[in-house]
């Protein structure tokens, strides 16, 4: 679980800055590319997890 937190933490931030320019996450309105971003980062985190547990 510690694993799992590290790469949501190593992650954050780079959301964040990604969403800078829609008042970071004050304002939640999504377009197509913050939706894949966020997929990819999704899928990143998820084979990470797959791979730490090996």
């Amino acid at each position: 679980m510690k694993k799992l937190l590290t790469l949501v933490a190593i992650t954050t931030p780079g959301i964040a800055m990604a969403h800078e320019g829609h008042g970071a996450f004050g304002h939640y309105h999504f377009h197509a590319s913050d939706f894949l971003i966020m997929a990819a980062v999704g899928l990143a985190i998820g084979l990470g997890w797959k791979l730490l547990k090996k």
